[in-house]
């Protein structure tokens, strides 16, 4: 399913790159866009395509991704409902290294 949702995201960026560039290539912005915004329209384009060509050239690299689980369970060591703050931050910055 990542993998579909992945693709897919990349084919949005890709249509609607685009298509940007081909309404500003062909004129047909100029029916649409204040000419103030129409280098606004080609730069969107070109970023649309070059995210979309970066993320598709990237699409099967490693990323590293953290697969343990980031909350507090027993492994923590520390009790996390009390009340004095003041105390707590201390001791609590031993165990987990966070505040």
């Amino acid at each position: 399913m990542k993998k579909i949702l992945q693709l897919l995201a990349i084919l949005t960026l890709l249509i609607w790159g685009g298509l940007f560039l081909q309404f500003y290539i062909s004129g047909r912005i100029e029916k649409y866009l204040d000419p103030s915004f129409r280098i606004y329209a080609l730069l969107s384009g070109t970023g649309f395509l070059l995210l979309g060509a970066f993320n598709f050239f990237n699409r099967n690299r490693e990323t590293g991704v953290c697969t343990h689980d980031h909350a507090h369970g027993e492994t923590c060591q520390h009790d996390h409902h009390h009340d004095h703050a003041e105390e707590h931050e201390e001791e609590h910055a031993h165990a987990c290294d966070h505040k």
